[in-house]
């Protein structure tokens, strides 16, 4: 696809005397414009007149944002607007750059939605780009359904792995984005879940198998949704929760046909594998909360945040909560057929700098992460759900965690819920 460059020596001689002056500093001549037509990259030479403009964002003084214009600027949850990119190469970025896009309320607001991409879809990667290049394209950016309604601002840049090329002009966040556009998205605000826990009134043994007589009687939560709001997860993940005076009680159920997670210490990384979680704001005020998570293997992890979502985070803290897990398969073996995992919780009131009464309210999520492999072991995607759907990528949405009610005593008649099935001894 790069046979059709054009050498200098073909260009007009007053196009190559154009110079763009931006912000006071002399940028490189424009040379060509490159675009994306019909699955090719087609490079062609830029009249007189058409250099660009004021940039909207530069990247390490070698990349320029040109353009970054939307189709229209309100949409509706669930639909897709038209997003017009433009690149001008002053220097060589020399590396595959990918290309994001974080829409969030504000710059140190969580994304509600995203989008990541090769720059024109992979036929001309950057550490081809060369200097005097307009890069064009565009990219269709889907609202998930149930994004709240409100301004979202739309923070971008270029990243590889967990490096990010530092932005150096434009509006900055100090966290490598720039600012590129406003969206506004309308509708209504989607109804956060909550959820009624029963006090505890019979034993329970702690072994991972959720057969208890006590767990019959919890109110379910769940199936789980998308993280995005847009229908369950492939499979019926739920929860079920019960309390008494020195702890909270948390049973996970989740099918799944292949288990797996290579981690084995206290506070590995689980969340980039297989996992369950709880999220806890006791008093609900979006400054410090509590995140606990267990792999299928028994391992946890727990973490503690202070001045908001993922502000303060301090992975050294660590609470003492239990949690036994069972699984009905084989652990970590490629290519045989699984059927569920359940894990059994016993989360201490003490350490949370909380103590539930009843009839008072928490704020809480929970989550599952399922790995999908190949029959050969490859990972291939995530499926990510929640109680409360986030309605983003990531997890820490303070303002869409549930409601958690803590009952004074079990009903005189019990909820009707569907039973969790004993897992294999």
């Amino acid at each position: 696809m790069h046979g059709d460059r054009h050498a200098a020596a073909g260009l007009p001689l007053r196009l190559l005397g154009l110079a763009v002056v931006l912000a006071g500093c002399q940028a490189p001549q424009v040379t060509r414009e490159v675009r994306l037509a019909q699955g090719k990259v087609t490079f062609e030479a830029i009249e007189p007149g058409d250099a660009p403009g004021r940039f909207k964002a530069c990247y390490d003084g070698a990349v320029c944002l040109t353009e970054a214009s939307l189709s229209a600027r309100t949409v509706d949850p669930g639909r897709e607007v038209t997003l017009k990119l433009g690149w001008f190469v002053r220097r060589e970025p020399g590396k595959d750059w990918k290309i994001f896009l974080h829409g969030s309320r504000n710059r140190t607001a969580a994304h509600r939605f995203s989008d990541d991409h090769d720059p024109l879809a992979g036929r001309y990667p950057s550490r081809d780009w060369k200097v005097g290049d307009l890069i064009f394209e565009k990219r269709q950016l889907r609202v998930p359904k149930q994004t709240p309604p409100g301004s979202y601002e739309l923070w971008g840049g270029l990243y590889r792995g967990d490096e990010r090329l530092r932005p150096s002009e434009g509006t900055l966040d100090g966290r490598g984005r720039a600012l590129w556009a406003v969206l506004t998205v309308t509708g209504d605000v989607e109804p956060l879940p909550t959820a009624s826990v029963k006090r505890l009134t019979g034993p329970l043994v702690l072994d991972g198998k959720l057969d208890d007589a006590a767990w019959q009687e919890a109110t379910v939560l769940g199936p789980f949704h998308q993280y995005d709001g847009d229908g369950h997860g492939r499979y019926k993940t739920t929860a079920r929760l019960l309390w008494d005076d020195e702890a909270l009680y948390l049973g996970f159920h989740c099918p799944d046909p292949d288990i797996h997670s290579p981690y084995t210490d206290r506070d590995d990384p689980i969340y980039e594998s297989e996992a369950v979680e709880i999220f806890l704001d006791p008093d609900g005020d979006r400054d410090a909360y509590v995140e606990l998570q267990v792999a299928p293997t028994g391992v946890q992890f727990d973490a503690a945040f202070k001045g908001g979502a993922r502000q303060g985070m301090n992975k050294a803290w660590n609470h003492n909560y239990e949690a036994k897990v069972h699984v009905e398969g084989t652990l970590n073996e490629v290519g045989d057929q699984d059927v569920a995992w359940t894990a059994e919780w016993r989360i201490p009131f003490a350490g949370l700098e909380a103590s539930p009464k009843a009839g008072d309210r928490w704020k809480a999520n929970l989550f599952r992460l399922d790995r999908i492999r190949s029959r050969e072991g490859r990972v291939l995607r995530t499926d990510a759900t929640a109680w409360s759907a986030p309605l983003s990528g990531d997890f820490h949405q303070l303002d869409r965690f549930g409601e958690l009610r803590f009952l004074a005593a079990a009903s005189p008649e019990p909820e009707s819920v569907p039973p969790v099935a004993p897992a294999a001894p």
